[in-house]
């Protein structure tokens, strides 16, 4: 199960006014801002265990704008092409790109990101089941 509720580009000066989200006052599971085409495991669920995700923030701190990629992919497998939730998505220079993910991840299941130039924030929230 995997629905998504997406808030799309949030404009700098309204964050702490528009982002209202349950998720946000939970668990931040990890945070990276990976290097420039560099695919990067975000979190993997630890063996044995589970994690409930609830969202994905991606915060551009640069004044160009970048292109983004998540994936889930089971059980830490390579990247497939169906694993892809978003693939080389637009986030405007200096904007937040914020969607809830409302799925459960099993035993080493992978969250994996990547930022075209290097200039992404990736925060995942969640909580360990």
């Amino acid at each position: 199960r995997l629905r998504f509720w997406c808030f799309g580009v949030i404009p700098p000066p309204m964050q702490s006014a528009t982002v209202t989200s349950d998720f946000l006052r939970d668990q931040i599971l990890a945070r990276s801002n990976p290097a420039a085409a560099t695919p990067t495991d975000l979190y993997a669920v630890p063996a044995g265990g589970n994690a409930h995700i609830l969202g994905v923030m991606l915060c551009n701190v640069s004044g160009g704008a970048e292109a983004a990629r998540v994936s889930i992919s089971p059980a830490g497998a390579l990247t497939a092409t169906q694993d892809f939730l978003y693939f080389d998505l637009p986030v405007a220079a200096n904007d937040t790109f914020l969607c809830e993910i409302d799925t459960t991840l099993g035993a080493r299941d992978t969250v994996r990101v990547q930022s075209a130039s290097g200039n992404l924030v990736f925060t995942l929230f969640g909580i360990i089941a």
